[in-house]
C-alpha cells in the first residue's frame, strides 16, 4: 500500500475509474488523525453493515464491498478493528469526476436486515451467507453492470479485469466462473480441489 505499512489496513491503494474519477482505500487504523480513531464502535458498525459514514451519507466501498453481514459479526470485527495499532497515513480524498458525481451522487446506505448468522457448520445456508455477505464472493465473481450485480448472474465471473493489488501494476486479473457450468471451477474441481485452493489465498502476486 503506497506510503503505507502493508502488514496494517493503512489504506492508500488507488482505484483509477476512468471518467468516474479517482477513488483511495481510506486509513481504517485507529490513528486519531489519518484513520478512524475517533469514530465510535457504532460509526464503524453503521459503515460496515450499512454502508453509512458517520455524517449520514454513503460509503462508496462499503455499499459495493461486503453483502449482508449478521450483527454477531460485525461486533466481532469492530472489537477486532479497535486491537489494531495506530498508523498515521493520511490518504487523499477522492477524485470524482462529473460523471461520478451523477452516478455516485445517488448511491444510498444498503438495508442490511441480517441479524444473527447460520450456526458454523457445513451447510448451505452458512456457505451462503459467506458468499453473499462477508466473504463477498458475489462482489468479484459476479457481472456487474456499473451499479451493481447484474440479476441472474451471480458467480459467473467478472466480466472485466480488476485492477491490481500491487502500486504501478496493472496485470489485469479476471475472477472466474465458480458456477457447476463445465467450464467454471466448481464444474472442474473436486471438493478437494476446492478446499485446497481456498486455503491457499493469494497465489498471484497483485492478485486482488
Amino acid at each position: 500500500i503506497k506510503g503505507g505499512d502493508r502488514t496494517a489496513p493503512t489504506g492508500g491503494h488507488v482505484w483509477k475509474m476512468g471518467p468516474l474519477g479517482t477513488l483511495y482505500s481510506p486509513n481504517i487504523t485507529t490513528d486519531e488523525k489519518t484513520g478512524v480513531g475517533k469514530w465510535s464502535d457504532d460509526d464503524i458498525a453503521r459503515m460496515i453493515k450499512h454502508g453509512q459514514q458517520p455524517d449520514g451519507t454513503a460509503g462508496v466501498f462499503m455499499v459495493f464491498a461486503v453483502g449482508e453481514i449478521a450483527d454477531d459479526d460485525v461486533r466481532a470485527l469492530v472489537s477486532y478493528m479497535r486491537t489494531i495499532p495506530a498508523v498515521a497515513n493520511e490518504v487523499p480524498r477522492h477524485d470524482i469526476g462529473l460523471l461520478g458525481k451523477m452516478v455516485l451522487g445517488g448511491i444510498e446506505p444498503r438495508v442490511n436486515n441480517a441479524k444473527v448468522p447460520p450456526p458454523v457448520g457445513a451447510t448451505v445456508e452458512r456457505g451462503r451467507y459467506l458468499a453473499w455477505g462477508p466473504g463477498n464472493c458475489r462482489g468479484c465473481h459476479s457481472e456487474a453492470d456499473g451499479f451493481g450485480v447484474k440479476a441472474g448472474r451471480e458467480f459467473v465471473g467478472a466480466d472485466a479485469p480488476m485492477e491490481s493489488d500491487i502500486d504501478g501494476d496493472t496485470n489485469g486479473y479476471l475472477a472466474p466462473n465458480l458456477t457447476p457450468e463445465p467450464s467454471g471451477i466448481a464444474g472442474k474441481w473436486t471438493e478437494e480441489q476446492f478446499l485446497a485452493r481456498i486455503k491457499e489465498g493469494r497465489t498471484q502476486k497483485g492478485s486482488p
